[in-house]
């Protein structure tokens, strides 16, 4: 009984720290990225260079959130093919 509550625990903090990574790269992409358009705006004036990192960083950070998202998703939708599975095999024998 204790492994599964212990297995169960570190499940729930597995996807806390998936969720909280993402949260702490989004706020360094915010913070990185609004330093880096302030400077451009402000000290060079001249071309729209900061943009370039924005938008590839964003498309890491849009990736980074579908993976956190599908892996709370599939790992739901395993349990469930899994229950399903147990409960076939229960009823054949």
């Amino acid at each position: 009984m204790a492994s599964t509550k212990n297995s169960i625990e570190q499940e729930a903090n597995d996807n806390v720290s998936r969720r909280f990574n993402l949260l702490k790269h989004f706020f360094i992409f915010t913070t990185v990225n609004g330093v880096l358009l302030s400077f451009d705006y402000l000290v060079t004036k001249e071309g729209d260079w900061a943009y370039i990192p924005l938008f590839a960083w964003g498309v890491v950070i849009f990736g980074h959130s579908l993976s956190v998202i599908f892996s709370d998703f599939f790992a739901g939708w395993r349990k469930k093919l899994l229950d399903n599975e147990v409960n076939k095999l229960k009823k054949s024998k």
